[in-house]
């Protein structure tokens, strides 16, 4: 995703007035503790369809971030 999740309003009763969810901290929480960061090997994961050329750049750079490279595939 390459743009960032929204913070959402949840109201609660009407006394309390709403409370503020950021959902890409829940989205990232709940990607960190769940089984997806030691169950993809995004390193060599083949993705489909595959990327524009801009989409790999931006992709190379959010893992970069990460501390995570990806090996670029090999033209057969």
């Amino acid at each position: 995703m390459q743009q960032r999740l929204p913070t959402v309003a949840i109201p609660l009763l009407p006394a309390d007035g709403d409370i503020d969810i950021d959902l890409q901290g829940v989205f990232e929480r709940a990607y960190d503790a769940g089984p997806f960061r030691r169950e993809l090997d995004y390193p060599t994961e083949k993705i489909e369809p595959p990327l524009t050329k801009a989409q790999e750049e931006w992709m190379r750079g959010v893992l970069r971030k990460a501390g995570v490279e990806r090996k670029r595939a090999k033209v057969s």
